[in-house]
This record gives C-alpha cells, structure tokens and sequence, in this order.
C-alpha cells in the first residue's frame, strides 16, 4: 500500500484484536470468521451496475477499506487506503441442469467462504454474482467479521441496493457517520472503574467453564442445528418474562447457564456472550457500520435452592452493574479476573433491527429495470466449540453451532434438548427450585442410574471369620502365610489365632471394642489380627514405622482395649500407649500362657457376646483436613463382600501365591491378605525390596500369582528381576493408572493380567474394577477405573445431587454392602460425608468420595481428578491441609502451602511453601519436627520460603504461580575425597536432577523418596560393580557413608552374559510396529530421540569419535538394522569393526546452533540400510 495513498491510520476496537490474534494464530486452519450474506435477485439485473454499487459502498465506507497491521508497531493497527478495487467475480451455472443447479450454487458459495482473507492486503469484502436463469441471480457477498457485525449488515443491503439504484451514485445517500468517532469514543473511557467492576464480578470464580480442553486448530467447517419453539410457548416466554421485569435475553442467558452447568458439573459457569457496543450518547450510532459488538464473558452462579423467577432476577441485576462496562475487551478482563481462557462456549441474542422490505430497495421509485430481492440470508459461524444463536421473532428461533471435530451430531442434539428442558422449566414451573430442575434425558437417566451403577447385594450378611474358617477346613495342610520369622499352614494359622483370640476375650476384648496391632512384617501380626476378629472385636493396624507422634495419636483416639506387640517394638509402642495395656505376643511367657488355651474354633458362646455381621471388623486411618488421620470404621459385612468378590472375580491366581507388600495401616493390605486367605491361598509378607533380594538368594523361589499395588510400583517393578513381579494377575489402584505408564512395564510382563481397581477406605478395599488382559492394547491417557462388582453401586452427580450424563464430569458416590459404618468418633464428619442415598431404598447411604469421574460410552468409570483438595502420592491418599497445618504450626511460620508437583513426568514430590518470620525460619528444625508427626509419605521433599504467597487477583493462594524448588545440597558439606565419593555424588546429582550433591548431603533431605532410592541403588550397582541392598542404603544415604558401606560390600551379581543366539534374528512387537511405519511411510524423524550435551573445556573430536565408536561397538542394538526374507522382518545386527557411525563436526554460532540442532535431529533413518545412531559436534 502506497504512503501516499494512505487516508487514515486507526486504532483497533477490542474485538477487532480479538480477531486479529486468532487470524494469525491460526493462519493454516478455516477461518471462522468470514461472514457471507446471500442475496437472490429476480428480474433484470445488471453485473456492471452492481459492481459500481459496491464500489461506491466501499468508497462510502472507510473502515470497509481497512487493512490490519501489527509488524513493527507497539500495538496493532488498521490502516485505511484512499481507494481499494473491488474483488469481484461472475459464476454462470444457467446451463447446468435445473435440478443440479442449486448444488452447483452452494459449491460456489462454500469454496468463496472458506477462502481466507489475509488481513494486511485490503479490501476484506469480495462479491460474487452468480447466474442462476435467464433472470434470477445470487449475489454471494464474503467479508470478514473483523470489518463489521451483523447489525451492519442490514444497513451495507440497504445502502447497496439504493446505490443499485442510482448507478452508484454517492450523493445520493446521506452522510457517513465515521467509524473512527466511534474508536475516539472508546479511548476516554474510565479504565479505572472498569477494572474494579469487572474484577469484582469475578471475585471467588474457581476454574473457567471449558466442554472442549485441548479441541486444536479448526479442521472442519463448523455445522449447526436449528430448532424453533412454537408461537404459544414464544408468547408464554414473553409473558413471563415482561410480568417479572426481565428481558428474553436474560431468560435465554439464564437456561444457557443451566445447560452449561449441566454439561460441566459445576454450579458457577461462565460463557461468552456478544453486546451490541453501540453507545447511545453517539449521535447516529444506529446507522453506523464497523465493528461495534463485544464478546463479554457471563458468569452465571447458580444456588440449588433459589427459585428459577429469583435466579433470573438476580442474573439481571448482576449484568446491569456492568453495562457501563461493556466496551472493555475479553483479553483485558480475563487479565483481570486472574485467569486465562474463562470458557469455550457462547450465547448471541440476535435483536437487532432488520429490514423486513421485500422487492424494491427502501427509496426507489417504481423502475421496471430494478430487480426483486426474494430473500436475504447469510452465513456466518462461531468459532467456539459450542455457541447458542437466538431470534426472537414471532417465534422463537435458535441455533445451535459447533465443531464437529469435537462433537457429533448426537451429542450436540442432547444439548439441544437439555436446553428446551430448560426453557420448559421456566414456562411450567418457574417456582421450581434451580437444584430440581431436570436437564438429563429419560433414557440416559435410566442407563446412569439403572444399568451402569450396579446392583444391591441379595445375599445375606456374613461374618469374616466365618470365611476364614470354612477355608480352613477345605485346606488345613497348605500353606497360608510366609514371613521372614517363619510359615504356618492354614491349621496351625487358625489355632494359634484362636489360642490368643481366647486370651483376648478374658481381657475384655469382644464386639464393638478395639485393639491396636503394632507389629511388623512378621507371622504375629496375621495372627493377631485374626485372633482380634475371632474374639469378636475391631482391629486396629497400627505401622511401627510411623513417626511416634502419629503412633500416640491413633491409640488415644481409637481407645483400644490393649494393644498387641512384638519385643522388636514393645518399648517403643509402649511409651506412646499412654494407658492402654501392651501384650507382647512372641514373650515367651505369653506363649506359654496362650499354650493353655483351647486351638478350636470360638462360637458366640465363647465371647463376651454374639459376633454379628453389623460388628466392626477393623479401623484403618486416613489422613484428615483438620491436621490428625482419621479412623474409617469397617464391618463384618462390608469386609466379607468384598474379599467374596475378591475370591471369584480373581481366582485362580488369588488362590496361589499372594504378596502382601503394603503395611497393613494401609487398606490395600485387605486385598492382599484377607482375600487369599478365604480363597486357599498362600500369602507373603515382604515388601517389593526385600522381595527382590529373596528372589535371587531362595532355594526354590515360587513366584507369586497374585499382587497388588499402586501405579508408582510399576516403575520400581520395572528395575527388579521379572520373577519379582506376578505371573498371573496385578491389581492397581491407589492412584490414577494412564495407559502410557502401563504400556511399557507390559512390555516386559506380557502374560500378566492387570486389573485397574478403585475405592476409598470408606467402601472396603476396592468397589470398581477394570480388567485388562494380556493380549490387550492399552491406549495412552487415563485408564478406566472400571466397572461396580455386585453389591455396589455408583452414581456420577452434579452438584445438586442429579445423575450426569456419560462423558461429563461429576462427583463419584458410592453406595451399598461395601460402605463403611463413618468415622471413629466423629458423628458429624460421618454425617456430612455419608448422606442418605436418593436413589435407593429408604433409609440406605451414599459416600461423597471427593473424587470426580465421568462415565465412558462403555459404562466404565474414568478417573478425572479431585473435587478438594486431598491427593493421591505412591497409592496414599493425602489431605494436604493436615500437612499444611503441620507446617504452619511451627515456630516462626506466618503462612503454610503444600503442593503435589510433578516437575518431571512421573516424579510426583510434595513441595511446602512457607512465609517466615524474618530470621527464625531453620529448616533443619522444620524437618526434625515434622519428621516426629507426620509418616515418611507425607513430608515434603522440599520447602521454599517465600516473601509473601502469591494471590491472584481475587484473593485466592495462586497455586499455579507458586515457583518450582531448586532441590540442593542443605549442609555446607565437603567435596568428594575418593574417586567412589566422587561417582556417588555425580550418581545423587542425577537421580534427583541436581546441579551438585556435597557428600554430606542426605539423599531424602534433598527431595529424595523411595522410589527414586530404588533407582540410585540400580545405579549405584551398574556404574561401581558392587553389591547394595536398599536397606543399606537407608541406613546410609549420604554419599560418605555409602562409599564406605561400598568399600566392604561384595561384587555386584554377575552381568548378563552373550548366549549363542539363532541365525535369525525376529523383530519385538514394538520394532514390528516401527518397521511397518517404516515401511508405510518411509524415512522419518518421527522416532528419533535426540540428546543434547553442551561441553565446555578442552575438546579433542578424534577422542569423542573414538568413544562413540565404542559405545556402538559395545551394544548390538547400536549397530542393528533391518531386512525382510520369506518368514518377515529380522533384524541383522553388523559386526562391531564393520560399521562406522557417521560423525560429523560443523561450525555454528550463539544464534544459528538452535536451529543448527533441530536440522540435525530431524535426520531420517533409513533403518534397512544405516544403523540407528548418529553424531554432529
């Protein structure tokens, strides 16, 4: 564009930089804001004369003239040309056969829509004429949105045709009001008042209201469905809108806001909404033509219990505080309301005037040379996932826009018709209360409700004990358990249970009293656990590992009867009891008093009243928000059904050789042990290290059948010998499964079932189940949590308590045989979290688990995170505010945050953020302290003192904004005396992604945690050749300590070694699948997976070479590459002095060696004729 022909330089209005971002965001995908007016014509019509009309129609309007520019410049502007051409073009489909005709015309129009504008070459308007006949036309005219809205677009037909009229003559028409008054208008705006109107209108909005995350760039033309209501319903809506002071518009806005609730689970929404941003103060504004329109967002809360006539009242009041406001941009107020993307969906309301003429053009004198206009029509769409177009005219008309690469048709008409729900709502109850309104289909409430959420248990109530003793009887010689002190068969396990429960009975133990078991993996504490039952009292499982504060706790809270020990821990429980007696059940004198008792069975005549199915079996505790673990109380009932289901749905593996792995303070314990045993299964007591070890050192070591365990274990599976994980079943749960974490453990253990298992202490176990096996291919994302196994059921609700629909998030409730009697002591917790259940029989419960989930169109569960604020770490469930209140009440803490990061994928740690007092913040103290209260799973890895939290604007902690921990070295610690000291802290440094490890650091100061312990142990004994337990490396975790643990250990196991292997070689499943892409496709990049080091120092490139020729040489995949004969793909694995890999050197600078870099990854292999690695210095 020429300088000299340049009239005007413009700002831009908000929306028109709304606009503008997402043209240039998305400058390869169709733009969805190209307008289209159709305009059919009838009668003689003149291509030249029309072209002149919208000529001079331009010439008329500036800002039709418009380009957009933003290079160079510190914000965008719009640039106005003196003069443009008019794009104009003729299309003559006369000749095409009648009946073909009209398709032939929508061709034209679609392929003109869909043909981007670019926004810096003007005009953004191009006409088409199309010949339809000897004397009916279409004029097809495209614009882009960003020019003008659609209260223009009345006023451009009516302007146009008069100039028609008078052969494009300017003067005819009156004087243009300037689009750039309307800008100047914009700039003396109070921004001030606007930001604290805005701010406070979305003060306290926790989350924006997203139906599409992640929908991608537009790939397919947006669709719509349109739908109308009937004259008598449009009257009525009217009606009640008028006698109760409201307009249509909030009506509709106000059931849009239901529907949105209904499709997000949420019960404080935003949407976007369009305003017509014509200022009345500006004179002549109603004949203007420009962008004046604004996307605003509108929250929308709703309050279950207010009336629909009140909600609505309310909503207006609510926006008519903003209408002085409504001129600021969407960009800005997001800024303000601290967020970014506030929602994905909209709502237009389309009242602006029209011209309803039809035939001559408004001012024109009769004129046989005029044409008729026999309709206007137009196209335009949203660019949102889901967006509500509404005409109010005789009848009420909507339609409903969306993208369909996000939903199908069907979705979209479900929407539609939770939508009428709503409007019917409004007409025939408008006294409903908001939380009874019922938006879900009848059908889809039936299948939610009836045939996904399972079934009640029909069978009657048992005792567990009773369980356990008929197994005893089918199997007394096998054996039941094995523990490091020892095994028992299943008879010897029952009359030594059966001697200690008789001794407990004369010390008052019996129904609805409790012990606390405190003993370690050993055969005593199965016995004292079943020996607890048997007496007919709740046992207590109490983790000797756990910090002592915790210990003291749980025994004063649970009030046990006695508390049963072992001397390994007797005087350590014992001064944590605080009154309740100890038994030590391996003193020897005890077993000479048990040795009096009777080994038989008990019967209720035995105890100090009848056990009955209702009696507490055990109390597990949990972590609790208020800073102290709760104590979840389970029956006889609830622990029967579930190790009932356990012993059919899991047999015949649950049947063999069990592992119980996790600490019976832990629920996944009653899984692994009371399962097994009622189903004739052998049980081992270990943990996945030790169990490691005892694989490698065991005369005939069996491995287990059945396992269970948490997603986090698959990673420390995945570093141990394959015997130590199952050969049957693996059960998960604990934590969120995806599909990309399974899929490589299977790799390596493809016979192995896996069952992805959910529930809560509070329903026993597990209640949900999602069985995966071995031939199964698990997609990348969450893994379903499953299906009810009988006697539970399941409900996904919103926040007023109604059934979702599949694919929407709601709260999980959990019902039936399987539910906890509540919490110890705690009647009102119980009762707020265990509520009557509305969907079953009078007088049954529900559990408000917390967690939200979303039905699949299989009728599984999955997974979608937490409603609060608890958290899931290695299989625990943990509420954050007890380790925050922990914290704070530390000396010299003002404030306290705890978060869950996962900086690296897969490397979950807690961090704590503290705000300390100036010059008393010690956090040596701070984790001595803690390490007294709370157990090794919930202490944070790291803490970050901070200034003050960051808030965002409206008040909130922003947890988002929180900063990531630098994890190093705490103590002013020595450097590496030894070459061994010196690998070991280069080794910490690693596993914890470190710059630096001192060899004084401690490896679980620094953020270190089990898992990764297991991982530094793998190192250590690949890179040192020695030999290293776990355990020894707890009892020494800084580098200087385990150098010398090292010194003294024995040579690590002996290494793999080569085996003569067959001619030829077969490709694994994962190569088959990357040679037929391959093959498919050819070379590509896609696969590479490039490193990166930047080296400083002396080079010699010739040393390097050599040394990657080494490396080569050392590992066979290094030099393979791939063929195919008669029998398919092999691989050829090249002699080491054979191959050469390619190393290249080039020179490069600061500013080209990125780019240089991403030349070089993108390097495709070909796999049949070059091995798969390659170097450039």
């Amino acid at each position: 564009m020429a300088k000299s022909g340049l009239e005007d330089i413009l700002p831009l209005s908000p929306l028109q930089e709304g606009m503008l971002f997402h043209n240039l965001f998305d400058d390869q995908e169709l733009d969805a804001y190209n307008v289209q007016v159709f305009i059919d014509l009838e009668g003689g019509t003149d291509p030249e004369r029309l072209r002149r009309a919208g000529q001079a129609l331009l010439e008329r309007h500036a800002n039709l003239r418009a380009a957009f520019r933003h290079e160079g410049v510190k914000r965008p502007v719009q640039l106005i040309p003196r003069r443009v051409v008019l794009p104009w073009g003729e299309e003559d489909l006369a000749g095409v056969a009648e009946e073909e005709r009209e398709a032939a015309a929508e061709r034209v129009a679609e392929r003109d829509r869909w043909t981007r504008f670019d926004l810096s070459r003007p005009p953004l308007i191009r006409f088409t004429l199309v010949r339809l006949g000897p004397a009916r036309h279409r004029l097809l005219l495209t614009l882009h949105h960003i020019l003008a809205d659609g209260w223009s677009m009345p006023i451009l037909l009516r302007e146009l045709m008069t100039l028609y009229t008078v052969h494009g003559d300017g003067t005819a028409l009156p004087r243009v009001r300037p689009y750039r008054d309307y800008l100047g208008w914009l700039g003396g705006r109070d921004r001030d008042a606007a930001r604290q109107a805005w701010t406070a209108a979305f003060a306290g909005l926790d989350a924006p209201s997203i139906v599409a995350p992640g929908r991608g760039a537009l790939t397919a033309a947006p669709e719509r469905i349109d739908f109308s209501e009937d004259e008598a319903a449009s009257a009525a809506l009217t009606r009640f809108a008028r006698s109760n002071g409201l307009t249509v518009n909030t009506v509709i806005q106000g059931c849009w806001g239901l529907v949105l609730s209904h499709l997000t689970g949420r019960d404080d929404v935003v949407f976007g909404v369009t305003v017509s941003g014509r200022p009345p103060e500006l004179p002549g504004v109603d004949t203007m033509v420009g962008l004046f329109m604004n996307t605003l967002p509108l929250r929308v809360r709703l309050r279950p219990a207010e009336t629909l006539t009140g909600f609505l009242r309310r909503l207006q009041g609510e926006q008519a505080r903003l209408i002085d406001h409504q001129w600021v941009g969407l960009a800005e107020i997001q800024r303000w309301a601290g967020s970014g993307e506030l929602f994905d969906t909209a709502m237009v309301f389309e009242n602006y005037p029209l011209n309803s003429s039809r035939g001559l053009p408004p001012g024109a004198a009769p004129d046989a040379d005029l044409p008729t206009v026999l309709g206007v029509r137009s196209k335009d769409q949203m660019h949102y996932p889901l967006g509500l177009l509404a005409l109010p005219r005789e009848t009420l008309r909507f339609s409903l826009g969306y993208l369909p690469q996000v939903f199908d048709r069907a979705r979209v008409e479900a929407v539609v018709a939770a939508f009428r729900r709503a409007l019917r709502a409004v007409l025939d109850g408008p006294d409903t209360r908001v939380g009874a309104v019922a938006l879900l289909d009848p059908e889809v409430r039936g299948t939610v409700l009836e045939k996904w959420s399972g079934s009640d248990d029909v069978r009657p109530a048992e005792r567990f004990t009773d369980l356990f003793e008929e197994q005893v009887a089918r199997t007394p010689g096998k054996t039941a358990l094995i523990a490091p002190d020892g095994r028992l068969t299943y008879a010897e396990l029952d009359a030594a249970a059966n001697r200690l429960a008789r001794r407990l009975v004369e010390l008052g133990v019996g129904p609805e009293r409790h012990v606390a078991v405190a003993v370690g993996r050993r055969t005593e504490l199965v016995v004292g656990m079943l020996a607890v039952l048997k007496a007919g009292g709740a046992y207590v499982p109490v983790d000797p590992e756990y910090p002592p504060d915790r210990i003291r706790h749980m025994i004063q809270d649970a009030d046990p009867a006695l508390v049963l020990t072992t001397l390994d821990v007797d005087d350590r429980i014992g001064e944590e009891c605080c009154g309740p007696l100890t038994f030590v059940m391996d003193d020897p004198g005890t077993g000479t008093s048990l040795g009096r008792h009777s080994g038989s069975a008990l019967t209720d005549a035995d105890r100090a009243a009848p056990l009955l199915p209702g009696h507490p079996a055990y109390v597990i505790y949990t972590s609790g928000t208020t800073g102290r673990p709760k104590g979840v109380v389970v029956e006889h009932r609830a622990l029967s059904a579930f190790v009932r289901h356990c012993r059919s749905s899991q047999a015949p593996d649950i049947s063999g050789l069990s592992v119980m792995q996790a600490s019976a303070s832990f629920d996944q314990s009653v899984g692994s042990l009371h399962a097994p045993l009622i189903s004739g299964g052998c049980v081992r007591l270990t943990d996945l290290r030790a169990l490691a070890e005892t694989a490698g050192s065991e005369p005939g070591f069996h491995r287990a059948t059945f396992m269970k365990g948490t997603p986090s274990h698959l990673a420390l599976l995945a570093t141990m010998p394959p015997e130590v994980a199952p050969s049957g079943t693996l059960t998960l749960g604990g934590e969120e499964l995806r599909g990309e974490i399974l899929a490589p453990w299977r790799e390596t253990v493809p016979d192995v079932t896996v069952v992805n298992v959910y529930g809560p202490t509070e329903a026993t176990g597990h209640c949900l189940e999602h069985w995966i096996a071995p031939d199964r291919t698990v997609e990348p994302g969450p893994v379903p949590i499953g299906t009810p196994h009988e006697g539970v059921r399941v409900y996904v609700l919103d926040s007023a308590l109604r059934p979702v629909a599949p694919g929407l998030d709601g709260e999980v409730y959990l019902a039936g045989v399987q539910l906890a009697r509540g919490y110890l002591g705690r009647g009102g917790l119980t009762a707020e979290r265990f509520t009557a259940d509305p969907f079953g029989a009078p007088g049954s419960r529900m559990y408000r688990t917390g967690d939200v989930a979303h039905w699949n169109d299989a009728g599984e569960l999955v997974f979608a995170g937490r409603a609060d604020r608890q958290v899931k770490l290695r299989g625990y469930r943990i509420e954050l505010g007890e380790i925050e209140a922990a914290v704070a009440g530390g000396p010299g803490v003002r404030q306290a945050a705890v978060v869950l990061r996962e900086d690296q994928p897969g490397d979950q740690r807690l961090v704590a953020y503290v705000v300390p007092d100036p010059g008393h913040w010690d956090e040596a103290a701070a984790r001595a302290r803690l390490a007294l209260s709370l157990p090794d799973f919930m202490m944070p890895s790291a803490f970050v003192a901070l200034d003050a939290l960051p808030l965002s604007p409206n008040g909130k902690l922003d947890r988002a904004a929180l900063p990531a921990p630098t994890y190093t070295g705490r103590t002013a610690g020595r450097a590496p005396r030894t070459p061994a000291e010196g690998i070991l802290c280069d080794l910490y440094a690693e596993v914890l992604s470190l710059p630096a490890v001192t060899v004084d650091d401690d490896f679980f100061d620094l953020g270190g945690h089990s898992l990764l312990a297991t991982r530094l142990v793998s190192r250590v004994r690949t890179t040192l050749g020695a030999e290293l337990s776990i355990r020894q490396f707890f009892e020494a975790p800084t580098p200087a300590a385990l150098a010398v643990v090292l010194a003294g250990a024995g040579r690590a196991r002996a290494a793999l070694t080569a085996r003569p292997r067959p001619e030829r070689l077969p490709l694994s499943y994962a190569q088959q699948r990357l040679w037929f892409l391959h093959l498919l496709e050819g070379p590509s990049p896609t696969y590479n997976i490039p490193t990166v080091l930047r080296l400083s120092g002396p080079l010699r490139p010739e040393a390097l070479r050599a040394a990657l020729l080494d490396v080569v040489g050392r590992h066979e995949s290094l030099r393979t590459t791939f063929t195919e004969d008669e029998l398919g793909a092999r691989q050829v694995v090249h002699p080491a002095d054979g191959v050469r890999p390619v190393f290249e050197t080039a020179e490069s600078t600061e500013a080209d060696y990125e780019a240089d870099l991403a030349r070089a990854a993108r390097h495709a292999f070909d796999l049949g004729a070059e091995i798969p690695v390659r170097a450039r210095l």
